[in-house]
């Protein structure tokens, strides 16, 4: 990516999307590649979804900052977080993992989306403990495919229980 002043170079950088068949209603996901060293420097636009983004990345990874407070790695951001950055140096291909959640699906999985919004916090302060061993999953992956399989199976499971870092919702999920 390109220096802050100077728009980021997207040729550099591939996208991924699940097949159809791998898709969740009310739940999007995109894999992100860069190929090579870059200092990255992005600010983010807002979306009308909670998304959760999981750094792949093996070195000290993005740096998100949002009013002032600085999170580093893999982050929950809610809705309507305000000026939103994200930054930080990779010496080698950086990847990412976006996941968007609607506000009704996060309300089910995450059991408390109102709190997350205007916030930028870490993903496990949400996603609890199995955050570390969901990451761990999707770095040994080797394709985006299997990263994609990996993120709906962990979210479905998550969905069925109706239950995310010990808060169990009663909330029926409908698409969005």
């Amino acid at each position: 990516m390109g220096a802050p002043e100077s728009p980021p170079d997207w040729t550099s950088v591939e996208v991924a999307i699940p097949r159809a068949s791998e898709r969740l209603p009310g739940i999007s996901m995109a894999g992100f590649s860069h190929r090579g060293p870059a200092l990255v420097d992005i600010a983010m636009v807002a979306h009308p979804s909670v998304t959760l983004l999981v750094d792949l990345s093996d070195e000290d990874g993005l740096v998100y900052d949002a009013h002032g407070r600085r999170e580093r790695g893999s982050v929950a951001v809610g809705l309507i977080p305000g000026d939103l950055r994200i930054s930080g140096r990779t010496d080698e291909a950086g990847q990412c993992l976006q996941i968007r959640l609607s506000p009704v699906v996060a309300a089910a999985v995450l059991g408390a989306p109102t709190e997350l919004v205007g916030t930028v916090v870490r993903l496990e302060d949400v996603w609890g403990r199995d955050a570390g061993r969901a990451e761990d999953r999707l770095r040994a992956a080797t394709s985006w495919d299997e990263r994609f399989t990996i993120a709906a199976d962990a979210l479905g499971a998550v969905r069925a229980r109706g239950t995310m870092c010990g808060m169990t919702t009663n909330r029926k999920v409908h698409a969005a």
